[in-house]
């Protein structure tokens, strides 16, 4: 049966060509020539005859080819599930039989034909989805987020990461897990300073962290790393300018390779030793000049995830 000739004939016999935009129903949903001439006139004949739908008589004058159904009872939403399902099953056999057949020909990798893949994929799964309703109605639709306010009061639906800066505690109450938070300034204001005691804190507090560093190599972000956890860790202090701070290993002392005595290079061993129990989360470093970085796009980071996950 055709659902695209169908859903057309419902909408112009309601007189609802908004019912299209609802829906999400484009030109492309639909598989035949006729079928996406008349959802263009529809259209277009809607933008300059406020929001009405062209009769039937009209649609007939300007595309003889197409067949009208009258009386069409099926609801929208099942119609439409039935024109973006074949929507989707045609897209899939279409690039099977191109584009994925010319990359698994010409590409030698085969992570990237199934990143490119699993991209279409999600693609066609994306243009063809449905659904039934246009947001969320606070009137009727309360339900969702009364059982979301009891999963949050229970504990089991986020976590709030503590910041390593009181005030930050103070003026937010940390940060939410879900929520995406960004740091912006000017150059050398000392962002990845930031950013990284951030990460540390919440791995300290047993979060699982995975940092994406493009602007320091393996090397250099380590450094950083164990000069602020090593502090942590071994807690020694030292008054600066009248003020008692706890204080790692020297981060400029480690980048040169000289931290200055043989007792030294021996803490610095048993700090990797002791930072298995002390820190009880995870971080997982990628950097720019790892030998296997080839892309910074968003699918390479999605790949390292989804390995670091089969890996755990």
């Amino acid at each position: 049966m055709n659902y695209g000739t169908l859903l057309l004939s419902k909408v112009i016999e309601t007189n609802d060509p908004q019912a299209l935009t609802r829906l999400g129903v484009d030109e492309s949903h639909f598989p035949t020539k006729t079928e996406r001439q008349v959802y263009r006139f529809i259209k277009s004949y809607s933008d300059t005859n406020r929001n009405q739908a062209p009769s039937y008589a009209t649609v007939a004058s300007e595309i003889p080819e197409y067949t009208f159904v009258p009386e069409v009872s099926d609801s929208y939403d099942y119609l439409t599930r039935k024109l973006k399902g074949f929507a989707a099953k045609i897209a899939l056999k279409e690039h099977f039989e191109g584009e994925f057949t010319r990359n698994f020909s010409a590409e030698d990798d085969g992570n990237k034909i199934i990143d490119d893949l699993i991209s279409e994929l999600q693609s066609v799964k994306l243009r063809t989805s449905v659904r039934n309703k246009t947001g969320t109605n606070l009137k009727t639709d309360y339900n969702g987020f009364l059982t979301e306010y009891d999963s949050r009061k229970s504990g089991q639906s986020f976590k709030i990461w503590r910041s390593k800066f009181p005030s930050i505690n103070a003026q937010i109450g940390g940060y939410l897990s879900g929520n995406l938070y960004t740091w912006f300034g000017r150059s050398g204001r000392g962002k990845s300073v930031f950013t990284m005691e951030e990460a540390l804190e919440s791995a300290m507090q047993g979060a699982r962290v995975l940092v994406w560093a493009m602007e320091m190599s393996e090397f250099e972000w380590i450094a950083r790393a164990v000069s602020s956890l090593s502090a942590r860790v071994f807690g020694d202090s030292k008054v600066i300018d009248g003020v008692n701070y706890e204080v790692g290993f020297e981060n400029k002392a480690l980048l040169m390779g000289r931290l200055g005595s043989a007792e030294e290079e021996e803490k610095l061993r048993d700090f990797f030793v002791i930072l298995n129990e002390a820190l009880p989360g995870e971080i997982i470093l990628r950097s720019a000049d790892h030998d296997d970085f080839i892309s910074a796009e968003l699918r390479s980071l999605k790949r390292t995830l989804s390995k670091r996950k089969r890996m755990s």
